[in-house]
């Protein structure tokens, strides 16, 4: 049967023909051999749910000309540890280009739900808004302390 994949970041679909008895291991197999990209960094999607390796493509009901999600992860060298005040580890998926300004926000949208005002340490100092992260010496897999500043 013919499959429409769509990938994230990716766009437009990509068609792989596969037997619908097949595993959804065996389909990821294909897949990333036609993307380049390891098994470990992306998983499949289809109907709203994750597809489980061991499990067939009927089991989830997939039929020919079906759309799968695939969502691909970013490197691990792109991922920020920042742990928060509360003493929670939250991972940021970043690129170096990235400004504080932005990794506060998006810190404050995924640990509290909403934009917040922050404060966040690389090394003990206070990064400032307007840098970027080259410039203020961050490096893959490095940990960043944040703080809700309370007004």
């Amino acid at each position: 049967m013919q499959l429409n994949i769509r990938c994230n970041p990716s766009s437009g679909d990509l068609k792989l023909t596969m037997d619908q008895s097949k595993t959804v291991f065996c389909l990821r197999q294909a897949l990333a051999k036609e993307l380049k990209v390891p098994l470990d960094r992306f998983y499949l999607c289809y109907d709203q749910e994750t597809l489980s390796d061991d499990n067939t493509l009927e089991d989830y009901g997939v039929q020919s000309g079906a759309v799968l999600f695939c969502v691909i992860r970013p490197p691990s060298d792109q991922v920020l540890s920042v742990r928060l005040d509360d003493g929670a580890i939250l991972p940021v998926t970043y690129q170096i280009t990235d400004t504080v300004q932005k990794i506060k926000r998006i810190i404050g949208e995924m640990a509290y739900g909403r934009r917040c005002p922050m404060l966040v340490f690389f090394k003990g100092v206070l990064m400032e808004d307007a840098k970027m992260l080259k410039d203020c010496g961050i490096v893959p897999k490095c940990e960043l302390a944040a703080y809700r500043q309370v007004l």
